[in-house]
């Protein structure tokens, strides 16, 4: 916390401090992105105080990587409802992961043990 005090807070200060004199024309692309900037500040300095909001978006980054890597691997999807179960199963093979869960397991666990919920329902 002292870190992000001492070291990361004045620089967001400059940064806010230059944005602050900055007068784009209307509607121009600097001018939508000052606007942006400005009205992120609060969100953005929020990490200041509070150790549990991560200074970098890392994590989600690693995370969908994989999707973007395999997004060309989408486009052989035959429909749009496979292309949407794909994503599906990434996103529970990720929150698995996330959760320092057996990947398998779970997998395994969901489509077979937890099936019967779903289809007790159907028609």
């Amino acid at each position: 916390m002292e870190m992000r005090q001492e070291k990361v807070k004045p620089l967001l200060d400059k940064v806010y401090e230059i944005i602050n004199t900055l007068r784009p024309g209307k509607g121009s692309n600097l001018g939508k992105a000052v606007t942006y900037a400005q009205n992120q500040k609060e969100k953005l300095y929020l990490f200041l105080d509070n150790p549990d909001v991560e200074m970098t978006n890392n994590l989600a980054e690693r995370t969908v990587k994989p999707y973007v890597i395999n997004r060309k691997n989408f486009l052989f999807s035959d429909t749009e409802k496979g292309a949407d179960a794909s994503a599906a199963v990434m996103s529970i093979i990720e929150t698995a992961k996330r959760n320092c869960l057996d990947v398998y397991g779970y997998l395994l666990y969901l489509l077979t043990k937890n099936s019967n919920t779903y289809t007790n329902n159907c028609k």
